[in-house]
C-alpha cells in the first residue's frame, strides 16, 4: 500500500511540474554511443534548448536505446524550471512518467497479490469453522 500512495503522490507531483514550468522545444544535437553491461551498443540523444532568458542548455536523454530512438535534428517539447532551467523533463511518455508507472504497477500487484493472500486465508478460515 505504501508504494501505491507514493507513486500516486509522484504522478500528481509530475504531472503539477509539467503544468506549471516553462515549456520549449528541444532540438537533438547528437546521439552518443555507449555500452550496456553486456557490452552491445546503446545510444544516448542529447538535446539543445533555449529559455525564455535566451539561455542554451543541454539536456541528456535519461535513458539509452538500441536501436536510437532519435536522430540529429529532430525536436521535442520540454518544460524547465525558470529558477533553475537545467532541471529539465522532455516530454516522452517513458522519460516525464516512466518510472512512475513502473513503480504503480509493481505497487499494484503486491496489492493484487497481498490482498489475493489475505481474502484467500479468510475464505480457508471460514470454511474449517
Amino acid at each position: 500500500m505504501f508504494f501505491l500512495v507514493v507513486s500516486l503522490l509522484s504522478l500528481r507531483s509530475r504531472i503539477h511540474t509539467i503544468k506549471t514550468q516553462e515549456s520549449t522545444t528541444a532540438t537533438v544535437i547528437r546521439i552518443d554511443c555507449e555500452k550496456d553491461n553486456e557490452g552491445d551498443n546503446t545510444y544516448r540523444a542529447i538535446f539543445r534548448y533555449t529559455t525564455r532568458n535566451n539561455q542554451e542548455l543541454i539536456y541528456t536523454q535519461t535513458s539509452s536505446t538500441n536501436p536510437a530512438a532519435w536522430e540529429v535534428g529532430e525536436q521535442v517539447r520540454i518544460v524547465y524550471d525558470p529558477e533553475n532551467p537545467v532541471d529539465a523533463i522532455m516530454l516522452s511518455f517513458f522519460e516525464a512518467f516512466g518510472m512512475i508507472v513502473i513503480l504503480l504497477i509493481v505497487s499494484l500487484a503486491m496489492l493484487v497479490v497481498g490482498g489475493g493472500h489475505y481474502f484467500a486465508n479468510k475464505l480457508f478460515e471460514s470454511i474449517s469453522n
